[in-house]
């Protein structure tokens, strides 16, 4: 997590995937209200590609939301004074919960389990991800 902070009060946030030397991904910064937005993510964005280039990773991705704010003005920034080239625009998810046909799923067969944290299951997310 990067914290951008000022006498002691936070300011702007972002978090980060990976570890170095593997790769690293950026994730969308995150500003309080009064804060010009821009401006904190790309110090934020400047110290997350910082460490993982000390820590010698190859590859550092930025993943921005559009559903959180500022998402334009981030893509524009990013394109130009952030220095990274865009190769894809994904939706992993997204349905207006209204829209969600529940009533027509069927039911779990008899012998069907819940397993939280399923290591089968997160191999296989981990495999499409990585092929998508």
């Amino acid at each position: 997590m990067f914290l951008l902070e000022q006498g002691g009060r936070s300011l702007a946030r972002m978090e980060s995937l990976g570890d170095p030397p593997h790769d690293v991904v950026l994730v969308h910064p995150r500003c309080e209200a009064d804060v010009e937005p821009v401006h904190a993510a790309q110090r934020l964005v400047d110290a997350g590609v910082r460490r993982a280039r000390e820590g010698g990773c190859a590859r550092v991705g930025l993943v921005l939301e559009d559903r959180l704010p500022n998402t334009a003005a981030f893509v524009a920034a990013a394109a130009t004074a952030w220095g990274f080239d865009f190769d894809a625009d994904k939706v992993l998810v997204r349905a207006q919960s209204d829209a969600l046909r529940l009533d027509r799923l069927t039911a779990a067969p008899p012998d069907a389990a819940f397993v939280p944290h399923d290591p089968d299951l997160v191999a296989v997310f981990q495999r499409v991800l990585a092929s998508s």
